[in-house]
């Protein structure tokens, strides 16, 4: 893509965020009705495949169809992540850790076009860095966590969400912030 024109480069843009907007009429709704565990699972594993694919491709047009799927994902991973990790804290943390996960995110924003000015015009181990960070997300989601509580009891299955809020208090016993 080094020799992209500027106008190819804006199309890259726009298609990972024709694919989060178009995406966002949908995946919250459906992460509703079916679980935010499950969404931000799926979109996890299915993100790691999509990160793989992108520095694979030499194609533009392929980077775009690419990028437009990694749009729709994110909407899943990032929209309905952001909810389903603020249901496991109470209310006066809630504002804290959304506010602690927005500073990561715009530091985040931030130091990737510094990168690309002063450092280098490579893009693909950044790729490489978020196949990292889905596999964490995946890892935990496996072996950590369980489906948001606030869910569970708005779909009546109020034992298996108070047992896991009893493990969340148990969890957080061990913590003191």
């Amino acid at each position: 893509m080094v020799c992209a024109t500027e106008h190819q480069i804006g199309l890259l843009g726009s298609s990972f965020f024709a694919g989060w907007v178009i995406s966002s009429t949908y995946i919250p709704n459906y992460s509703d009705r079916r679980g935010r565990k499950n969404v931000v699972f799926v979109c996890s594993v299915l993100g790691i495949l999509v990160s793989l694919a992108i520095v694979a491709s030499r194609s533009l047009l392929l980077t775009c169809g690419i990028l437009f799927v990694m749009g729709v994902l994110t909407s899943g991973s990032a929209s309905v992540g952001y909810v389903y990790m603020l249901e496991f804290f109470t209310s006066e943390w809630q504002t804290t850790f959304g506010t602690l996960d927005s500073i990561v995110g715009t530091i985040s924003a931030m130091l990737v076009p510094l990168y690309f000015i002063y450092i280098s015009k490579e893009y693909r181990w950044l790729f490489g860095i978020s196949v990292i960070m889905n596999l964490v997300a995946v890892a935990g989601f496996v072996f950590f966590l369980d489906e948001s509580p606030l869910y569970l009891y708005s779909k009546g299955e109020k034992e298996k969400a108070d047992e896991i809020v009893r493990k969340i208090t148990r969890f957080n016993k061990n913590w003191s912030f």
